[in-house]
C-alpha cells in the first residue's frame, strides 16, 4: 500500500488509507458470530503501529518547523501565516494519532486474546 501525498504547509506530508481500512477491518466484524484470523489481527495492528510511528515521526518534523516559524513570526508575516497553519496542522496530527493509539490499545488487546485462546 502506497503512501498518498497531502499539503504539509508548504512541504509535504504524507497520507495513509490507514484508518479507513481499520474501520473496514471493524465494521466486517462488528456485531458477528465471526472473528478475525490471528494472521488478520496481526496485519492490521502492525499496518496501525507503522501508522503511528510515522504520524509521530510527522509531528516532530512539525515542531522543528513551528519553532522556528515562531522564531521569526514577530518581524516576518510569512513566517507568521507559516506558524498559524502549523499550529492548526500540528492539533490535527495530534487528534489524529490519539485517535489512532485508542483503537490500536483495542486492537492489541484483541491481539492478546487470539493469542490466549489458542493456548
Amino acid at each position: 500500500m502506497a503512501p498518498a501525498r497531502g499539503t504539509f504547509g508548504e512541504g509535504q506530508m504524507e497520507t495513509t488509507d490507514f484508518e479507513p481500512q481499520l474501520d473496514q477491518f471493524l465494521a466486517r466484524y462488528r456485531g458477528r458470530d465471526a472473528r478475525p484470523t490471528k494472521g488478520e489481527l496481526e496485519a492490521v495492528y502492525t499496518r496501525g503501529c507503522a501508522e503511528m510511528l510515522r504520524l509521530e515521526s510527522d509531528l516532530l518534523r512539525l515542531k522543528r518547523r513551528l519553532i522556528a516559524a515562531v522564531a521569526d513570526e514577530a518581524h516576518d508575516a510569512t513566517a507568521a501565516r507559516e506558524a498559524a497553519e502549523l499550529r492548526d496542522l500540528n492539533g490535527e496530527v495530534s487528534d489524529r494519532l490519539a485517535d489512532l493509539r485508542a483503537s490500536m490499545r483495542f486492537l492489541r488487546t484483541a491481539v492478546d486474546w487470539s493469542y490466549s485462546s489458542a493456548d
